[in-house]
């Protein structure tokens, strides 16, 4: 009986050491699972009460056994979802009873300093000679129009549908002017390098030349975003939508010597296509501060109409040409930055970098220069934008 007793003893004391607590206690996730019963016979069992906090809601959710649809309702700035029946968290939609959502709406603004990169026009040169020579050399820096950081906005809204999902529309637009003169030392002449090689000023030796270049853009975006992974401390969305995106491109030559020859030309576009991306926010301990990323994919379909004149000295109108054509223009978007989030998660700042790249579009150096060969076969280059943008944001 004594042995039985001893065994029995020796059993439970393993088995305690094993689990870490007595073995009628029941064993909860940390924190708050459940209450926790009594180690002692006769002790009332004392639920769980988590702490400041576990229970903050802004940017992360409390720690526990919630949902997946609680965490990330939570995570998106609203109050955890009610629960049903089985303890999870009711996703058929993001309202409460009254039918509000909160926060239903944001608004934000951005605003740009984008520079066109790859998008210059050389105009004209100095030689040390007059039209026709043997060889006639450069003798000073080329003269080109090419566009410098230049201010932009952004603006956009979004609304939810439910703790998962939204919708949106943004605004771009983009505008810039950029104006050049070069003039010839004495001795030397100004050389053309966008009049039409077959017209009789072409070997005109000229004094002085002046160029503006404008380049700008308008995009629209609408975009469905849904939440593809969530945690603690991150948020992962995805979004699917359309983007028309509208460029503009003109330019305009002078070279003087005692009257004015003129180059004039222009590319524009206008298309509409989808757009695909990711945008990835990541936030600190206390759930102010974040990093984030956003990268989207376009592909819009449209045409590019171009154009190019040319008058004489004598304002005879010597070249005059127009081509169209259909292009499938890609547009690829990354930007990176941090931000700061406010306690209620109503108000949102950040300042980041972002990139740009178009391809397959018709430039207005490409345009020149197959007007100037007479070929037209293959027009298609990049551009590119890069520089800064910050946001401010409000959610309510």
């Amino acid at each position: 009986m004594k042995t039985t007793c001893f065994v029995s003893a020796l059993v439970l004391v393993v088995v305690m050491l094993a689990t870490g607590q007595p073995v009628n206690a029941q064993q909860a996730p940390y924190p708050g699972a459940g209450p926790h019963v009594a180690a002692y016979p006769g002790q009332a069992p004392q639920a769980y009460s988590p702490g400041p906090y576990a229970q903050q809601a802004y940017m992360q959710p409390a720690y526990g056994p919630q949902s997946y649809a609680t965490q990330v309702a939570m995570l998106q700035g609203q109050p955890p979802r009610p629960e049903n029946a089985s303890g999870s968290a009711q996703v058929d939609n993001c309202c409460d009873a009254s039918g509000c959502c909160d926060p239903r709406w944001r608004f934000f603004g951005d605003f740009l300093f984008l520079r066109p990169r790859n998008a210059e026009v050389a105009y004209a040169a100095v030689i040390n000679g007059p039209l026709p020579a043997p060889a006639p050399i450069q003798v000073a820096p080329i003269a080109l129009v090419d566009p410098d950081y230049t201010p932009a906005f952004r603006v956009g809204f979004g609304r939810a549908i439910d703790v998962c999902t939204s919708v949106g529309a943004s605004f771009t637009h983009f505008e810039s002017q950029t104006a050049h003169a070069y003039a010839a030392t004495p001795g030397n002449f100004v050389h053309s390098l966008v009049s039409h090689p077959g017209t009789a000023s072409a070997a005109t030796p000229f004094l002085t030349a002046t160029a503006n270049y404008g380049l700008d853009f308008d995009l629209i975006d609408l975009d469905y975003r849904g939440v593809l992974t969530a945690g603690d401390r991150h948020i992962v969305n995805y979004l699917v939508g359309g983007r028309y995106a509208g460029i503009t491109q003109d330019f305009r030559a002078q070279f003087l010597t005692n009257n004015a020859e003129t180059v004039n030309t222009a590319s524009n576009f206008d298309g509409g296509g989808i757009r695909i991306g990711l945008e990835g926010e990541r936030y600190s301990t206390n759930g102010a501060w974040m990093v984030y990323g956003r990268g989207s994919a376009s592909f819009v379909g449209g045409s590019f109409r171009s154009s190019y004149t040319q008058d004489d000295l004598l304002g005879a109108r010597v070249v005059d040409t127009a081509w169209t054509a259909g292009r499938l223009v890609t547009m690829l978007d990354l930007e990176v930055g941090v931000g700061w989030v406010s306690s209620a998660e109503r108000l949102r700042c950040s300042i980041g970098y972002m990139v740009s790249g178009w391809y397959n579009v018709v430039k207005t150096d490409e345009w020149i220069d197959s007007v100037r060969r007479n070929n037209f076969v293959g027009l298609g280059d990049t551009l590119s934008f890069d520089g800064l943008t910050a946001r401010a944001e409000l959610r309510f």
